[in-house]
């Protein structure tokens, strides 16, 4: 993009979602956004935008995320490093200085059960204490040579180590409480309460200094804290993934609107970027269309989408550390859950319109972050050749590649350009593929009985239209598959991965499709590229009527049931491996 930088403009904390405005507790300041706007000398048209998505687990962070360390949820230590590095507003400005537009959202987020609100307010309250007595450590170090301090001795004698620690102690209890009364309306405590609270802290600052006093001041000013805290936590009502993914599709609307009104950048070049949890968050936006229709965007608008460090296989997180703290506050505890909202698994559920992907990752990532990149971009790349990069940049860690935003987008700049995906590398469809993907059985039966449709053309990646009904809704995609097969449709070809109809059929678990191909003539034992066989991916989709059906059809014929795929596994061997994994899964 041949454009001229002169500066940039910022306007905060426009609202996107009015209707969650006084819907509950403290909800409205996570329906905002800030929009860093380039001031370009040329024409603005040619400005895309993005819509960044802010990490935290899903459950913490803001657009501004040492905001978020300061008012809800109070760590300090969080607070001092994010607010350097000015997360989240640093990933707007970069981008603005390079001629884009940039929206950086906020949005509602989940929450913990009780019990683990707790253990995270107390680990927050431990950094925060941390860095206060670190603090006072390095000022006694810088100041004691100097003579300022001859001697640890208040009105009531020589302070013991113990009383010290109280003393830093109660010090982090007074700035919590500070904090606190300074947000009160956020906290909803009326003006009494906060004069209370400060007459406290007047009280206990102005009483002797002796170890008794330490103890009592001490507990009652960490209860007050923590018991406000928590009650703030537990005001805020519980919200569920899909909300998040709302939200993202209506700050784009309203980024959209904003440019359709001011004509700063072009609203029909927008793209999606997210660090860690933001980045599952745009991936599931992208690769659904509810949304998008709800609010009556064009997916076409979406030239592609920029996840960082991103989370992109749920099932991961079945560990016991991230299950309490992450699955289960997001995703609900049922497996089937989690599969709905992985986004591996929306890749293989909407493959009509895949955006672009650029998948960008840490060398010193967690494997959880790794795996899933690397299992997704080659999930992309199955679907749709070329849509799909996965970028590895060294010396970075999770926190880091985002903290260091300037850079890593210079880095980026060099491996990437910010362009409409060319029309090479978009799916190539008849209307007959089209017809199919959209689950619309009359054009169909027009397309094959009224005007010929060539019934075994392929998309770019080898699919025919009967490939494609046996990957879309069930009861439809029967009947459409009914009427190909009835017409004369060829039944063994093969896409670019050596897979026929009866794999797809297979790998989705249709049962009554795969009925009507092998009562046809069709190679029921044939290995795809990877050399698994129909029965191979009947046993991985789970669904027994398949592999019965199967079964049956090779005892039938005489034909070898144990035939071997690529990595040594027949399909029973693959069936006892899944079993194995689903008891983990459920023990856990």
């Amino acid at each position: 993009m041949d454009v001229s930088v002169c500066d940039y403009s910022v306007e905060y904390d426009i609202l996107y979602d009015k209707e969650r405005r006084d819907c509950h507790f403290n909800d409205e300041r996570k329906s905002v956004v800030d929009l860093y706007t380039p001031e370009i000398c040329g024409k603005h048209q040619e400005v895309p935008v993005v819509l960044f998505v802010h990490g935290g687990g899903w459950r913490r962070g803001d657009k501004a995320a040492w905001k978020y360390y300061l008012s809800r949820d109070i760590n300090l230590l969080a607070a001092i490093i994010y607010g350097i590095f000015g997360l989240y507003g640093n990933v707007g400005k970069a981008l603005a200085r390079r001629g884009i537009a940039c929206a950086v959202m906020s949005y509602p987020l989940t929450k913990l059960s009780t019990a683990w609100l707790l253990f995270e307010l107390t680990t927050s309250y431990i950094s925060s204490l941390v860095v206060l007595v670190l603090s006072f450590g390095i000022l006694a170090a810088i100041v004691w040579p100097i003579g300022i301090i001859l001697s640890w001795k208040f009105v009531a004698g020589p302070m013991q180590p113990s009383t010290m620690g109280l003393a830093v102690t109660f010090v982090t209890n007074v700035f919590i409480l500070t904090i606190i009364s300074v947000q009160y309306r956020y906290h909803k405590l009326s003006r009494f309460q906060v004069v209370l609270i400060l007459t406290v802290l007047i009280v206990f600052t102005l009483s002797g200094q002796t170890e008794y006093f330490f103890n009592f001041a001490t507990v009652v000013t960490f209860l007050i804290g923590q018991v406000i805290l928590l009650n703030t936590n537990l005001q805020v009502q519980h919200l569920n993934l899909d909300q998040q993914v709302e939200a993202v599709v209506k700050c784009l609307k309203k980024i959209q609107n904003i440019g359709n009104q001011t004509r700063k950048f072009n609203p029909t070049n927008m793209f999606l970027m997210g660090h860690s949890a933001g980045g599952h968050l745009c991936s599931i936006a992208a690769l659904h269309d509810y949304n998008f229709i709800k609010q009556g965007i064009s997916k076409a608008d979406i030239k592609g989408v920029i996840t960082i460090s991103p989370v992109l296989q749920i099932s991961l997180m079945n560990t016991t550390f991230t299950r309490p703290l992450y699955l289960h506050p997001t995703f609900g505890s049922k497996p089937d859950g989690w599969l709905k909202r992985c986004p591996s698994q929306s890749l293989i559920e909407n493959p009509e319109y895949i955006p672009p992907f650029l998948i960008v990752t840490a060398e010193r990532d967690i494997n959880l972050i790794k795996d899933g990149a690397v299992d997704f971009n080659r999930q992309s790349n199955q679907l749709n050749e070329g849509m799909s990069d996965h970028v590895i940049f060294p010396g970075t860690n999770h926190i880091s590649i985002i903290c260091n935003f300037d850079k890593t987008m210079s880095a980026m700049s060099s491996q990437v350009q910010i362009s409409p995906p060319s029309a090479t590398r978009r799916l190539v469809k008849t209307a007959l593929h089209q017809a199919v993907l959209d689950c619309r059985l009359h054009q169909v039966r027009l397309l094959v009985a009224k005007h010929n449709s060539n019934m075994d053309s392929k998309d770019l990646n080898g699919r025919t239209p009967l490939m494609l009904a046996c990957m879309v809704d069930e009861e439809y995609g029967y009947r459409m598959a009914k009427i190909l097969i009835q017409a004369g449709a060829f039944l063994n070809l093969r896409d670019v991965y050596g897979r026929t109809a009866l794999s797809y059929a297979c790998m989705n678990g249709r049962h009554l499709i795969v009925q009507c191909l092998i009562n046809e003539d069709v190679d029921i034992n044939r290995g795809d590229s990877d050399g698994d066989t129909p029965l191979h991916h009947a046993t991985a989709s789970k669904n027994p009527k398949v592999v019965q059906a199967l079964t049956d059809c090779f005892v039938k014929f005489g034909l070898n049931i144990d035939t071997r795929n690529n990595l040594g596994y027949t399909a029973l061997l693959l069936s006892c491996k899944m079993d194995i994994t689903r008891l983990r899964i459920n023990c856990w």
